[in-house]
């Protein structure tokens, strides 16, 4: 007993011991509140809100979440305040509210949001929006010589419409820009670079950015993830990386440049200019950057690799993409400017599926190569559209050390003899004598790559059990460190490495082909429609719908076919689709629970009217903030109807004088909201 006692005392003893030098905190909540709020507020609780954003960028406090309550912010913000490591300081939305920072009417030359020399920053789920004129910015970061910014994190933000012009028809001189999001690091030295930058599940999209890019890093910034991003329709390149413009202004070339990046799982398309070389990714002398996991399409380039300054771009990977319908191709490789020594080195180019590329019919292929050394292509899928170009070598030098093997080469005339790559002046329109002639890809393949769909309307980019791209890759292929093919799966099955960004994996693969997915609008209904043609073991389908393209909810369960070799035919109606972009997607389930999802089909069904309500009934009224003119009924919990409203754009006070205590419901946008007295 004595023993058990002295123990239990050592466990206090050593408990108060590490209390006394552990602070436990409860996190700070401070609110903002555009309507009701007032700076000389304390801020502290929803009563005592402050009303502008700017006051709460000034006195925001280490470890404090600030929550924003829904309206238009017609503000230009310079954040003043740090986190300390462990204790970041939040800024986002108030519940689900939708929150604007708008610039309408403001000028251009000060952006929307300023952040300089400032670390262990949040912001989330903001909506940054209608800034226009040249030079306009969204969000833009800035270090200073001496100063050390580290760990900010954007997520689930919206950046649009921050225009160079109001049109995006008009042809913008060199001089003309807008730069959605920039980071740039001007720290003089290795050791202080701008580090620990996360932009993840954010939309960047209709901005009209002359001749700069949409989200773009330079200067000396490391350490970089940008993750689960949509960027797309936007007038140049979508997400960038820079480097040899002497953005530092230090002298020590070896730190000008964005590097070490992560860019993983972000689709990007239709980021396009008609008046510039445009693409969905861009490394434009950046360093040691990992793009993996991503679908380009309908971009100027997919992904581009160069180095237009001169000095070197170096060290950068692009695996297990999709890339698909590009204008001019799915790749650009190597510096491209004769005037210049910019040059890329070292760069690797595995396991990708190329599709229909070069859309323009302009006589470049899948992929074009230019200034470079040290250039691995293996393992990759290219199958070109009907100009049976494979790619082209230009005729620019130095152009050394090139690897190209173990890929699959294919043409819609599905002959081998039929085929050019553009090698420097001349033209290679035999596959065996490419072969002879390059040097290169003595072990690759010119096969039908028997992919599910190979179209860029419906693409399906699996392998099918009977591909030839499985176990064809390099049989001494080492995977990257955490490296998963497309879906996130196994890399490698069974020794050997398959072509392509997915690994074909019987046991672990759905057992459905599908062949076809669309979603349709029909008055004020969507249609989902889909099409097999061999089902096994299949349990159902699961129809999924989302308001961002990120966060899915499940709408329908249809039972599957379970065993089918002929086509089946599915549909489901969606009689109540949200207000604005709906997007569908199906996840196909197995008797085993084994799932996997299709692409996703965007619906629009006009402007979204975001709604939030307070769960209390207060001073006999419930509040509600809509976005847009609407009606909402109000049900008790037997439903029965206990009054019908008519609401206005902006905030409502709802009179329910006679109510009595207990739960009610308020049925709003098609949306139940439960609400209590």
């Amino acid at each position: 007993m004595k023993n058990h006692l002295r123990a239990f005392y050592k466990i206090v003893l050593l408990a108060a011991i590490l209390l006394a030098g552990n602070t436990i905190k409860a996190q700070q909540a401070f609110f903002v509140d555009g309507t009701n709020g007032n700076d000389t507020n304390n801020g502290t609780a929803l009563s005592t809100a402050w009303k502008t954003i700017q006051n709460a960028f000034n006195k925001a406090t280490p470890g404090s979440v600030v929550y924003i309550k829904a309206g238009t912010y017609n503000t230009q913000l310079n954040l003043n305040v740090s986190g300390t490591a462990g204790n970041p300081i939040e800024f986002r939305n108030y519940q689900t509210d939708s929150v604007y920072i708008d610039g309408t009417g403001l000028s251009s030359n000060t952006p929307l949001i300023n952040i300089q020399d400032q670390s262990y920053i949040i912001l989330r789920n903001l909506i940054i929006q209608n800034l226009v004129g040249n030079n306009a910015v969204g969000i833009q970061l800035t270090s200073s010589a001496t100063a050390m910014m580290q760990n900010l994190t954007f997520k689930g933000l919206i950046i649009r419409s921050i225009n160079w012009n109001k049109s995006a028809t008009t042809k913008p001189g060199s001089s003309k820009n807008s730069q959605p999001f920039i980071a740039y690091g001007e720290g003089a030295t290795a050791a202080n670079p701008m580090t620990g930058l996360l932009i993840d599940s954010c939309q960047l999209y209709n901005n009209i950015t002359g001749f700069s890019e949409t989200l773009s890093f330079g200067g000396n910034v490391s350490g970089i993830t940008v993750t689960n991003n949509q960027v797309h329709d936007n007038t140049n390149i979508g997400i960038c990386f820079t480097g040899n413009y002497n953005e530092c202004q230090c002298g020590d070339t070896s730190i000008d440049h964005a590097r070490n990046a992560y860019v993983a799982n972000n689709i990007c398309h239709n980021d396009f200019a008609s008046y510039a070389t445009s693409g969905g990714i861009y490394v434009d002398g950046g360093v040691n950057v990992l793009i993996e996991k991503n679908i380009c399409y309908n971009n100027g380039y997919g992904i581009e690799l160069g180095c237009e300054e001169s000095g070197n771009a170096y060290g950068s990977t692009v695996r297990d993409n999709l890339l698909y319908n590009n204008q001019i191709a799915g790749m650009a490789i190597g510096g491209y400017d004769i005037t210049t020594t910019g040059l890329v080195l070292g760069a690797t180019v595995t396991n990708n599926t190329f599709i229909s590329n070069d859309y323009s019919i302009d006589g470049t292929g899948e992929i074009d190569i230019t200034k470079v050394e040290g250039l691995t292509i293996k393992n990759n899928i290219f199958y070109t559209n009907g100009q049976d170009l494979f790619y082209s070598k230009e005729p620019i030098s130095p152009q050394t050390n090139i690897v190209m093997d173990y890929n699959d080469w294919f043409t819609p005339d599905k002959d081998s003899t039929n085929i050019n790559v553009n090698w420097g002046n001349n033209t290679l329109t035999d596959f065996t004598s490419y072969k002879a002639t390059s040097g290169l890809d003595q072990h690759s393949i010119f096969a039908d790559p028997l992919l599910i769909d190979t179209s860029i309307l419906t693409p399906n980019y699996h392998l099918l059990p009977n591909s030839p791209c499985i176990n064809k890759g390099d049989p001494t292929f080492v995977i990257g460190s955490n490296e998963t093919d497309f879906d996130g799966n196994a890399r490698i099955i069974n020794s050997i490495i398959d072509i392509g960004a997915y690994e074909f994996n019987p046991s672990s693969t759905v057992p459905v082909i599908l062949v076809s997915f669309t979603a349709t609008k029909d008055q004020q209904t969507a249609i989902v429609s889909w099409s097999t043609i061999q089902e096994s073991n299949s349990s159902y389908y699961e129809v999924q719908r989302s308001n961002d393209g990120i966060n899915f909810t499940g709408i329908s369960q249809i039972n599957a076919h379970a065993y089918s070799t002929t086509k089946q035919d599915y549909n489901f109606t969606d009689e109540y689709p949200l207000k604005g972009i709906n997007y569908y997607r199906l996840k196909e389930v197995d008797a085993s629970g084994l799932f996997t999802f299709t692409k996703t089909v965007p619906l629009n069904f006009g402007n979204a009217i975001n709604t939030s309500v307070n769960p209390f009934i207060i001073n006999n009224t419930i509040q509600v903030n809509a976005e847009a003119q609407t009606t909402a009924q109000l049900l008790n919990a037997a439903g029965q109807l206990c009054g019908q409203f008519t609401l206005e754009a902006g905030e409502n006070s709802l009179p329910v004088p006679a109510l009595s205590k207990g739960i009610y419901y308020l049925l709003l946008n098609k949306q139940v909201y439960k609400v209590i007295r």
